[in-house]
């Protein structure tokens, strides 16, 4: 399990979640305690359609997609890491490996 440093525990505090990185080849969103993160659209040029909550991945309906977070997994073509947080996961997209 990641610790969370005191920048991304305030950053997270509010909202509870927040995109940690974005490069061209991957996304880091960290999603804490029972919140979500809708990622409908692009980002980075590379469609996610996908709801993030603290222990659960959904589809864009809301549907529980089944996903084991203690493994890594392919979504819509893009390998996904959940590493786990206290609370919660950061998912990592990486998209060259899909």
């Amino acid at each position: 399990m990641r610790t969370l440093t005191s920048l991304e525990i305030n950053t997270v505090s509010g909202a509870k979640a927040s995109i940690q990185k974005i490069t061209p080849t991957e996304i880091e969103i960290l999603v804490t305690n029972s919140s979500q993160f809708v990622a409908a659209g692009t980002y980075g040029g590379h469609r996610l359609n996908v709801i993030l909550y603290a222990n659960d991945v959904c589809d864009l309906y809301n549907k529980s997609l089944g996903y084991d977070l203690s493994k890594p997994f392919f979504h819509n073509g893009h390998l996904v890491n959940a590493i786990p947080v206290q609370g919660g996961y950061i998912y990592q997209f990486l998209f060259d490996e899909g």
